[in-house]
């Protein structure tokens, strides 16, 4: 069963993460797209027009190109309102804390390599705000 929540662009420096990542979202029944820097990913967006593109963006928080995290996110916002976001992180839960406080992003995944319940926690959440 497909649910609400179907296509999610992947933003992260390293191809070998972004292909994990797309491998679990796709287990989640979500459709993947890449883009390996902030630029690329911003790009995407732009690329669609007025229309939404995606309904989620599950970025890095470490690199994104010449941009950081909340860049991306002020810039994608603009471009895509309703786009949700989940940050994956290595950073210490403590600093995240401060960073949560950004009222566009709307989850963390916090760990060395992805805990696959902890993302589809937070793609869940994500889809409960589409409702």
């Amino acid at each position: 069963m497909r649910l609400e929540m179907r296509k999610v662009l992947i933003v992260h420096h390293n191809e070998d993460m972004r292909h994990l990542l797309a491998h679990w979202l796709e287990r989640l029944s979500c459709d993947t797209f890449y883009a390996k820097s902030g630029e690329e990913g911003l790009e995407s967006l732009k690329a669609f027009g007025s229309r939404p593109p995606f309904d989620a963006a599950v970025i890095s928080y470490e690199r994104l190109g010449s941009q950081t995290a909340e860049e991306f996110i002020k810039a994608a916002k603009i471009i895509t309102p309703s786009l949700r976001v989940v940050v994956v992180t290595t950073i210490s839960p403590d600093f995240i804390n401060v960073t949560a406080r950004l009222k566009d992003l709307a989850d963390f995944v916090i760990g060395p390599l992805i805990n696959f319940d902890a993302m589809r926690m937070a793609i869940t959440r994500l889809r409960s705000l589409h409702r």
